[in-house]
């Protein structure tokens, strides 16, 4: 008798089962022949056309072609492009919305809520100011973005919209009910890729990268550089090539499968100038110029390209002076590890090193892992006559990684740094840094972000880490003359001050939020910078 109902009980479930199953085949089988859910949206396939599903499920029907101030179909709507950093509130609610530089669509952000409950221009702001700080809107005369002060209490005028872009809208340039001007030409703001504007004006087009002899973008086209080589004509060259002192390398285009493309040890008067140098080997040992425990050596106007870093010194805390790196163009710095640097000191002491006038031209985000530090100073130190000294470089790109930025001072401690007239475009998660140690500066620089990375944190930087977390042993600072406007993802990062290095002398002496900056400041040249 228990069997029986076993069974029977067993049978039953099979039985419920069969005809759900059936059931639910023929379900599927009407879905399958009505071809769609009634009233569903969506866009026609290769077309700007809004199709919708007809009532009884069997068709779907063209509607009227997206055209004139909504000319992109998305998820079957019609909507328009939106101006590059634009900010608005959708539909008049509490969302802000942000144009995707990417795309030039809008993008719904967190719903304002209390402490700051009202959307305005795209941001949230309280009840008692004017406006939301660093919300964005369009002067009165149509061509002129403004900005809220960080105050909330008054809003300050930006660079007006160029010839090609000639509308504001929602705070941001554009052109018309396209996206750009037909056959126009531009640089890609983030990749730096040369770009043609198709015929219908709705998308932009990738040209083929810029590299040596013309390896900047400018305009749409490919430009000769004031860092790089000087001779156009190279011999190929297979590394590690291993240096040994009073060398000259020069009109070499070195590559390597393995390791670094130039290497040396205890070297005394070497000179590396006007070469190729990558791409070198795949891993973090794929430098392009690695020495250790050497002096008196000068890396000046080469073209480095797809390498772990760029230049690497590893001097073991030895008094040797002179080491020179100047007039360098680099490019698809990769990582990965502790490298990714266009240039790393590592326990460097002594007189006479200095990093000058080169370019690091990266793109955001960087090629394969991306830079990390482009300069990182790492418990090296200059003299009080002497210091080590980074100026008039251009850093120009960085991202994806979290902890990279632009140009890092005492890096576990280090003393007698400065790092002054330097040009910091989209650097990474900072721009300029003091990481610990004594007597270091930071003194007129210009940094400039005007988009939100998903890792961009806050342009200026004194904090004290490693071993240099207390004023004890991070202490006498200067921080003086920089320029900065720097959004991030929390809004605006002018500058942090951990408050564990003592005072800082000439803190408030910067312009921390200064809207006359622009990225055309990429093409200004230092004068310090000119050879005879």
């Amino acid at each position: 008798m228990r069997l029986f109902n076993h069974v029977s009980v067993l049978r039953f479930f099979l039985l419920l089962l069969a005809l759900y199953t059936g059931f639910a085949g023929l379900i599927s089988c009407q879905e399958s022949d009505k071809g769609c859910i009634p009233n569903a949206k969506r866009c026609k396939e290769n077309s700007n056309t809004p199709q919708i599903c007809s009532a009884d499920g069997k068709v779907w029907m063209d509607q009227s072609a997206c055209a004139d101030s909504s000319p992109i179909c998305k998820d079957g709507d019609c909507v328009g492009y939106c101006a590059r950093n634009a900010t608005r509130c959708k539909d008049g609610s509490n969302t802000p919305q942000h144009c995707d530089p990417d795309t030039n669509t809008w993008v719904d952000q967190t719903p304002c809520a209390d402490p700051a409950p009202i959307c305005q221009q795209g941001r949230c702001k309280y009840k008692f100011m004017l406006c939301a700080p660093y919300a964005m809107q369009c002067h009165e005369d149509g061509k002129t973005p403004q900005m809220c002060h960080r105050d909330g209490m008054s809003w300050i005028d930006r660079e007006a919209c160029p010839a090609q872009s000639p509308s504001c809208e929602y705070g941001g340039c554009k052109y018309g009910s396209v996206l750009c001007v037909p056959d126009a030409k531009r640089c890609d703001p983030h990749s730096f890729l040369p770009q043609r504007c198709s015929s219908d004006g709705l998308s932009w087009i990738d040209q083929t990268e810029c590299t040596h002899p013309t390896p900047l973008c400018k305009k749409g086209e490919c430009v000769k550089s004031s860092a790089g080589p000087s001779i156009d004509t190279f011999k190929p060259l297979t590394g590690p090539v291993q240096l040994k002192s009073g060398d000259t390398l020069t009109g070499y285009h070195i590559t390597s499968t393995n390791g670094p493309c130039v290497w040396g040890h205890d070297l005394k008067d070497v000179r590396i100038t006007n070469n190729i140098i990558g791409p070198c080997g795949e891993d973090a040992k794929g430098v392009g110029v690695l020495l250790e425990r050497s002096s008196d050596v000068r890396v000046d106007h080469n073209y480095i390209t797809d390498v772990a870093s760029g230049f690497y010194a590893q001097q073991e805390g030895k008094v040797l002076d002179n080491l020179v790196f100047d007039h360098n163009f680099v490019t698809k710095v990769r990582g990965p590890g502790a490298r990714g640097q266009m240039l790393q000191f590592n326990a460097a002491k002594g007189s006479g090193h200095k990093v000058l006038c080169n370019i690091s031209y990266q793109g955001s985000p960087g090629y394969k892992l991306g830079p990390g530090d482009q300069v990182n100073i790492f418990m090296s130190s200059g003299t009080a006559d002497s210091p080590i000294l980074i100026a008039y470089n251009k850093i120009l790109g960085g991202g994806p990684h979290e902890a990279g930025g632009g140009l890092l001072a005492a890096d576990f401690g280090g003393d007698y740094i400065t790092i002054r007239n330097n040009f910091l475009l989209n650097p990474g998660q900072y721009g300029v840094a003091i990481a610990g140690g004594k007597h270091n500066k930071l003194l007129d620089n210009i940094m400039y972000s005007d988009t939100v990375f998903p890792w961009s944190n806050v342009a200026v930087i004194v904090w004290g880490q490693g071993n240099s977390t207390s004023p004890e042993t991070c202490n006498n600072h200067e921080v003086r003359g920089n320029r900065v406007f720097y959004l991030s993802k929390n809004g605006f990062g002018g500058a942090w001050n951990g408050k564990n290095c003592g005072e800082v002398a000439g803190w408030d002496d910067n312009t921390f939020v200064d809207t006359s900056l622009s990225s055309e400041l990429q093409f200004a040249e230092f004068p310090e910078c000119a050879e005879s």
